[in-house]
């Protein structure tokens, strides 16, 4: 698929964001059930360094954007990066002076 250069840009402002956001600490994790499978981040088991160059490897056609499954209006961006031959799986969305990771891992599908 062909992206535009305004999608390439604005892609780039997310990830610009989203760094900026875990550099200076402005995340949260999302509470769930299955946390040790689907949250890495949020056990320490991926440090904050690694998430950001996952956000930095992320491609454009790696990156979707749904609604939230319980906050409608609420949009989840969700990349899935290849980090040394390995997919991962990232999702989070913004809240108004911050983000929540909802998923930090590897990816079951390439």
């Amino acid at each position: 698929m062909a992206y535009s250069n305004n999608q390439k840009v604005e892609f780039e402002k997310l990830k610009l964001r989203v760094i900026e956001y875990v550099e200076n600490d402005r995340y949260d994790h999302q509470s769930r059930k299955h946390v040790k499978e689907k949250n890495l981040f949020q056990l320490g088991i991926v440090s904050k360094d690694f998430v950001i160059e996952l956000i930095r490897l992320t491609k454009l056609e790696e990156y979707k954007i749904a609604p939230h499954y319980l906050l409608e209006k609420t949009a989840v961006h969700i990349f899935r990066p290849v980090c040394v031959n390995e997919p991962w799986y990232i999702k989070f969305y913004f809240l108004e002076n911050g983000m929540i990771f909802i998923s930090v891992h590897k990816s079951e599908y390439p």
